[in-house]
């Protein structure tokens, strides 16, 4: 199923929002400056080049960054144990 702009959109800002909310506050300022960068990004208009360029621009981050790889492991982490056990209850 494809997903639309609208709903790219706001899982895109959620994503970032979580990541910028699981940060440490000890060393959080350069990473929130990253991410902001790439939340300003999602304003303009956006075709699914953009948008693919931009889920790799966030991937590259991720990786290249320790704080931002932990942050996401606490961001993503409940979200895909409740996939998950939404999923087993289906197949129940």
């Amino acid at each position: 199923m494809k997903m639309s702009l609208k709903d790219w959109k706001v899982w895109m800002r959620a994503l970032i929002d979580g990541l910028e909310a699981s940060l440490s506050a000890a060393d959080a300022a350069p990473q929130i400056a990253k991410l902001t960068a790439l939340r300003k990004q999602l304003d303009g208009p956006t075709v699914a080049r953009h948008r693919k360029r931009l889920e790799e621009a966030l991937d590259a981050l991720v990786e290249s960054d320790v704080a931002l790889q932990i942050a996401s492991r606490r961001c993503l982490r409940p979200r895909v144990q409740e996939a998950m056990q939404k999923a087993l209850v289906t197949m129940e």
